[in-house]
């Protein structure tokens, strides 16, 4: 092994050597040119005493505590490099499969029994982990041996080459005493000088090895903490369920008690990770080419205290509590009333949705509904809670945009559904979604090349929740996302009020907007969202009302504008202007552009 820049060991124990004998060369000539008494046994024995002391007890035993010492030091500046280096060449290979297989999973939820095959899933999961685990733990002990063997090979060896200049300089000593007129003070002061060089030299030798050691055993390190970037815990299974509890911010926002998150990058988690950051969980998002970190504010202090010291080894790291989102209730009973999502707007002439890939991030969906049940629906579940998961919403929404049965169509019925459960049933009585979910959620349907994301939900703004937005679409994903249904005074929700994402309001069928829904600049369009036709979680049919079931429309409507799966900039303008405006003339703050038309009609 060797650091950057550093000689290797065998050219280092030369260097040594030579050194040491340079020093006893230039000593002797000096002692040989000097007139003095000859020596004495005393003189022997106080020399023998001298090298027994000094060499033996003060060098060997001084040095060798030191490299028995247990290795704790972190990495300096020397060594980063090689870790990096380490890290890319060895680890990443060997990870980089089982982070992609762990995107790739998916549950079948053409089923009744989506819910057994997520678990089924989970147990891969759990395998595949345990796999990739043993894997890391054997090549971080090959590496470690490895460097334990070069360091006792090269100990060694310096150990020889010390030995080997101290004794040389004591038979130059002891031959230059004899010699008649030797002035023994001299040969005393040029032996000591030689040796102390030797012993110098020595200590750099090994104090160079254990650096070396230093920074393989840290490179293990890194093999096994990289299991970390998975999403796992040490013994390569799922993280465990966590339990909930929630508390206020300062602006009166619900978030998760005690935890706060950092989005940062791959390069930007490895110097906080070097820092020694105690964080809860450390999980990589490759789709969105960042790393998710939370940390508790027990371990590390409030938020406000922790940025700053952050932002010196994550500069452009974003940094937030792990705020609670929420949706709109649907209807309380089954409803034969309502209008039908096709009959209120038709996505295209002939259009089915065949060959479209839409991403819905909402509650649980009822797969055996009979409006679902032939619906080509991909689901997983991102809530981290061991609490209810609802299933009301998400099957409304959903079945919105694909449901299909005799008596009920959705707008896009042939389209690929990737549905990320992330809404939990709190112990509090809330139903809520934490950023953390819904982060990790957008990630997954990013690996899943979706056109459009929708989410009809809504919260405080959050720099988590806003970087990965942003990541999103420079991937080229639309984000559709529901304006919220708190009345027109209320404050802008997010992730609707966010720049890049498409905030949608509800209009009745005589196209007045919601009277509940929120107004604003956020409002980009509108879309039928009062008495909507939908599935529910009871396996019936409900009518209900709110921003959140208006989403789907647009989201349909952009999934079927894009060109080759992505809705580029000239499809969306021309979607604002073919908009049937409504309220006060061009873009207003309660219906945005207007009422949204799909292309073409």
């Amino acid at each position: 092994m060797k650091l950057p820049g550093r000689p290797s060991h065998r050219l280092a124990a030369r260097l040594l050597a030579a050194a040491a004998a340079a020093a006893i060369a230039l000593a002797a000539p000096a002692a040989f040119a000097k007139k003095g008494p000859g020596g004495s046994d005393n003189i022997d024995d106080k020399i023998d005493d001298k090298v027994d002391k000094k060499v033996e007890d003060k060098v060997e035993d001084r040095l060798d505590r030191k490299v028995d010492d247990k290795v704790d030091d972190k990495l300096d500046d020397r060594v980063d490099d090689k870790i990096d280096d380490k890290v890319d060449d060895r680890v990443d290979g060997k990870l980089d499969g089982k982070i992609d297989g762990k995107v790739d999973d998916k549950a079948d939820g053409r089923s009744a029994s989506d819910i057994d095959k997520r678990a089924d899933n989970r147990a891969d999961d759990r395998a595949s982990g345990r796999a990739a685990n043993d894997a890391a733990d054997r090549a971080a002990d090959t590496l470690e041996a490895e460097a334990k063997a070069v360091f006792d090979r090269e100990r060694d060896a310096a150990d020889l080459a010390h030995r080997a200049a101290i004794d040389a300089a004591k038979d130059r000593f002891d031959a230059a005493r004899r010699l008649d007129g030797a002035d023994i003070d001299a040969l005393k002061a040029e032996f000591e000088a030689a040796k102390d060089a030797a012993d110098a030299e020595y200590d750099t030798r090994k104090e160079a090895l254990k650096a070396d050691l230093d920074a393989a055993k840290d490179a293990a390190d890194a093999i096994e903490d990289a299991e970390d970037f998975a999403g796992r815990d040490d013994d390569g299974a799922a993280p465990a369920l966590r339990r909930f509890e929630a508390e206020l911010d300062g602006n009166g926002d619900r978030r998760t008690r005690g935890e706060w998150l950092m989005l940062v990058s791959e390069d930007e988690a490895r110097a906080l990770a070097a820092r020694g950051y105690r964080l809860e969980a450390v999980e990589e998002l490759p789709s969105l080419g960042a790393v998710l970190m939370r940390a508790s504010t027990s371990v590390a202090g409030d938020i406000g205290d922790a940025e700053a010291a952050v932002r010196r080894d994550a500069p452009d790291a974003d940094i937030d509590y792990n705020h609670l989102y929420v949706y709109h209730p649907a209807s309380a009973g089954p409803s034969p009333k309502g209008v039908a999502p096709r009959a209120a707007m038709k996505v295209g002439a002939a259009e089915t949705g065949r060959g479209l890939k839409i991403g819905v991030i909402d509650t649980r969906v009822d797969a055996a509904h009979e409006a679902l049940s032939g619906a080509a629906l991909t689901v997983s579940d991102f809530v981290p809670y061991d609490a209810p998961r609802p299933g009301d919403h998400g099957t409304s929404v959903v079945s919105i945009i694909a449901g299909r049965s005799a008596s009920f169509e959705g707008l896009a019925p042939d389209a690929e559904i990737y549905e990320a459960s992330v809404f939990f049933a709190a112990p509090d009585g809330g139903v809520s979604a934490t950023t953390e979910s819904i982060v990790k959620a957008i990630d997954w349907l990013a690996a899943h090349d979706v056109s459009v994301i929708n989410l009809s939900l809504a919260g405080p703004p959050n720099e988590i929740l806003k970087g990965a937005v942003a990541r999103a679409n420079e991937r080229g994903i639309a984000i559709v996302a529901a304006v919220g249904n708190e009345g027109p005074a209320a404050r802008p929700l997010y992730p609707a009020a966010y720049d890049g994402v498409i905030g949608v309001t509800a209009v009745a069928s005589d196209k007045r907007v919601y009277r509940l829904a929120n107004r604003g600049g956020q409002v980009d369009f509108a879309a039928p969202g009062v008495d909507v036709l939908h599935a529910d979680d009871r396996g019936g049919y409900s009518a209900a009302s709110g921003t959140s079931f208006a989403a789907p429309f647009v989201t349909a409507v952009l999934a079927a504008a894009g060109r080759n799966g992505r809705l580029d900039a000239g499809a969306l303008k021309r979607l604002e202007e073919s908009a049937e405006d409504l309220g006060e003339a061009g873009r207003d703050p309660v219906y945005g552009a207007g009422l949204i038309r799909p292309l073409g009609e």
